[in-house]
């Protein structure tokens, strides 16, 4: 067997698996090996035609749209220097990344709990309380987070005038404005989550002599958060990229920290390519922890 027809071959099913499909005939590899190399031909080219791109010009700095452009490569390596020294990393960079994680860490604990209780709230018996978490959810969902963050920045300023740094106001309208947002995307997840459970679990544990309230706390939570873990990832990874709204209200998270590297160096492409890396590696972190979570739970069983 060659090469081409082992990767273009499906594996074989495992015990007790059925395969659905039929693996490919001549022609269909044909078709399969004909757009592969066409498809890999156009990416080389797209990579190539914008490696020449970068690598051969660059405006002067200081110039405007327009004018001569220089012989000068995105690829020099007087532009990625700033990123070997040590004192760009402990000054700037590093703080930028401990005060995104600060923010994000408190966001997500204050909204994960918010969520938890606003989930359990929409499902109970009392219609009040149903009602509460409704117009909670549909009221702080329908409102952009970056105006939770400015509105609460601003009025700290006004309530609490005491308070000396503008650091102080912009971490807490930050994490005030994450909270609220992400609370509510937590709770429609966890509540669809509680739903798609039998009603049959609720109804033995109410015939064991539990409360409602027990049922919810004991039986269905700790299942619902189970069934919700990947796509509460998903959002916390959000939660995690967007504490970059608080750039608009002088946080110095990792965007505003990009924004000072790249005025000081005149390096935007090299500045973003690297906290872009940054963040890609956070997301991954978080997403990590997460799988590690979902498996101790499910040795745990």
């Amino acid at each position: 067997m060659s090469i081409l027809e082992s990767l273009l071959r499906l594996p074989e099913p495992g015990p007790g698996e059925i395969r659905l499909t039929e693996d490919l005939g001549p022609r269909g590899r044909r078709r399969v090996l004909a757009a592969s190399v066409a498809c890999l031909a156009v990416l080389v080219a797209v990579l190539w035609w914008l490696f020449r791109t970068l690598n051969t010009w660059r405006y002067a700095p200081g110039s405007v749209a327009g004018d001569a452009p220089v012989s000068k490569g995105q690829f020099d390596g007087a532009l990625w220097a700033p990123f070997k020294e040590k004192l760009l990393w402990t000054k700037a960079i590093v703080p930028g990344i401990s005060n995104t994680m600060r923010a994000f860490a408190l966001g997500l604990i204050l909204a994960l709990l918010i969520g938890v209780g606003m989930a359990m709230w929409s499902s109970a018996e009392r219609k009040a309380t149903r009602v509460v978490s409704k117009i909670y959810i549909q009221a702080f969902r329908a409102c952009a987070l970056v105006l939770l963050i400015r509105f609460a920045f601003f009025q700290l300023g006004r309530s609490f005038p005491s308070w000396k740094s503008i650091w102080t106001y912009s971490f807490v309208a930050v994490v005030i404005g994450l909270t609220f947002y992400y609370s509510t995307v937590f709770a429609e997840v966890i509540r669809s989550s509680l739903r798609s459970l039998s009603a049959g679990q609720s109804e033995a544990g109410l015939a064991l002599g539990l409360s409602s309230g027990q049922v919810m706390r004991s039986v269905l939570l700790p299942q619902a958060l189970r069934r919700a873990l990947p796509n509460l990832v998903t959002q916390s990874a959000s939660l995690l990229k967007d504490t970059s709204i608080g750039y608009l209200v002088t946080y110095p998270e990792l965007a505003a920290t990009s924004d000072l590297v790249k005025q000081t160096y005149d390096n935007s492409l090299q500045t973003y390519f690297v906290f872009w890396g940054i963040y890609v590696v956070l997301v991954a972190c978080v997403s990590k922890l997460a799988v590690w979570i979902q498996h101790r739970q499910n040795t745990r069983r």
